[in-house]
């Protein structure tokens, strides 16, 4: 494995399980508060998480998909590794842009219990999946 490869998966890498802390803190953490705020505060409350997650998320997420796709394209060696990891990452985008943001799209209007609950459900796409991609990774490594 060249230098500059090697570069590029330990920057895929961190990218990698650093988002896999963050979706499993939202997760379990951060939206089951979605339940439990002031219903005249959810608009605002709602707003805020979308501005500053999207703020810490979105560069990590496409430098994951950019050090995914470079890892395919660019190394001549652990390319099982390269493929399956670029395949977990694309169907994260998938799931973040054709499940999740539509349901924040509609909890910008207002609470939504119901749709809060899909939220939370769906999201276990992204948290076992990111936590596929870190595993996968990090058994490339050892």
């Amino acid at each position: 494995m060249s230098e500059e490869i090697l570069w590029v998966f330990i920057l895929n890498t961190t990218c990698s399980i650093a988002l896999t802390g963050i979706i499993w803190y939202i997760q379990v953490v951060h939206y089951p508060t979605f339940s439990r705020l002031y219903r005249a505060e959810f608009i605002r409350h709602h707003r805020f998480h979308i501005i500053r997650t999207a703020f810490v998320v979105a560069p990590l997420m496409m430098i994951e998909l950019a050090t995914s796709g470079y890892l395919v394209f660019y190394s001549e060696t652990l390319l099982f590794y390269h493929i399956t990891g670029l395949i977990i990452v694309v169907l994260i985008w998938l799931s973040t842009f054709l499940i999740q943001a539509p349901m924040h799209f509609k909890l910008q209007k207002g609470y939504d219990g119901e749709l809060v609950k899909r939220l939370i459900d769906s999201n276990w796409i992204r948290t076992l999946l990111w936590s596929a991609k870190s595993l996968l990774s990090l058994h490339a490594i050892f």
